[in-house]
């Protein structure tokens, strides 16, 4: 990743630090004012190779900086930055249902409808038994 660059989806940062002197204990990187995060990294001779996978879809579209940096005990190096635009596509929301006050009345109105008519019927059927039961308990 250069200076510039357009950057999209999971991408991979990569680069080089070298220490003067001690050993590299860890370099870490950020994207803006974020907290520094752990890179991971490997010793390739006087060389620390690094890389981060980047997941540009957790920053907002637009201009930002990556600073990385290199820690070998209390010492840090200073911040190497790039910036970058990050362009991301525009993700559809899903499609929401407008609910005018006529819908809510016309679904309300066949909810009422709906239960008169349950209500209706299963009372009939009830009748129906219950009269059986007494026509069969009378005498003939």
């Amino acid at each position: 990743v250069k200076d510039n660059d357009c950057l999209s989806g999971s991408v991979k940062v990569s680069g080089r630090a070298f220490a003067r002197r001690g050993e590299i204990e860890r370099i870490e990187f950020r994207v803006d004012n974020g907290s520094w995060t752990d890179a991971r990294f490997k010793k390739n001779g006087k060389w620390y190779n690094w890389s981060i996978i980047l997941d540009t879809n957790r920053y907002d579209n637009g201009n930002h900086t990556i600073a990385v940096r290199a820690i070998s005990g209390e010492m840090h190096s200073f911040e190497y930055r790039v910036n970058v635009l990050i362009n991301n596509p525009k993700v559809q929301s899903k499609r929401q249902i407008e609910l005018s006050p006529s819908l809510i009345f016309g679904i309300i109105t066949l909810v009422v409808i709906g239960t008169a008519g349950f209500y209706e019927y299963h009372t009939k059927k009830l009748s129906r038994v219950i009269r059986k039961k007494i026509l069969k308990r009378l005498p003939k």
